[in-house]
């Protein structure tokens, strides 16, 4: 039986802050005495908080992934509407519309990833798919996040 929309607010809140407080640097075991993690062990505690954040965690991962599946479907929308405006020109022979025609089919074809990778030099001459830049850049903005979050986090209790 689904829990009561009060219980999954509250879950999430508890999520939420179990979260910021891992992102700080806290402890499992610092995380269950924060948030009153009921438990008749130590180990079913730190269990408790574990599946939390690992709950957490997925449902950040697929939140994201949802955003980015409307925002790739809007920007098709648009490239779609775009398209369709300049058309009847480009067919007409009008060679700005031909070229704009070209550049939203060019943009779509990227942004679907329909081209072949390209590739970079890499320091040792070796190539670099781009795509391999991307994570490395995705993942310097992650650090950078988590950076900001442990500089916000509230200081631990006790300090």
């Amino acid at each position: 039986m689904p829990a009561s929309e009060e219980v999954q607010t509250e879950v999430a809140e508890r999520r939420a802050r179990a979260v910021q407080l891992r992102i700080a640097g806290a402890s499992l075991d610092e995380i269950a005495a924060a948030l009153n993690y009921g438990g008749s062990s130590t180990e079913s505690r730190r269990a408790a908080v574990s599946k939390d954040l690992k709950r957490a965690w997925e449902a950040a991962r697929e939140a994201q992934a949802a955003s980015a599946v409307e925002l790739r479907e809007l920007e098709l929308a648009r490239l779609d509407r775009i398209q369709r405006g300049v058309w009847p020109m480009a067919v007409a022979g009008d060679t700005k519309a031909v070229r704009a025609v070209l550049g939203v089919m060019d943009r779509r074809a990227r942004l679907l990833g329909l081209d072949a990778p390209t590739r970079l030099e890499g320091p040792l001459d070796a190539p670099v798919p781009v795509e391999f830049m991307g994570l490395v850049e995705a993942a310097r903005t992650r650090a950078q996040a988590e950076r900001l979050a442990l500089e916000a986090a509230p200081p631990p209790e006790g300090e």
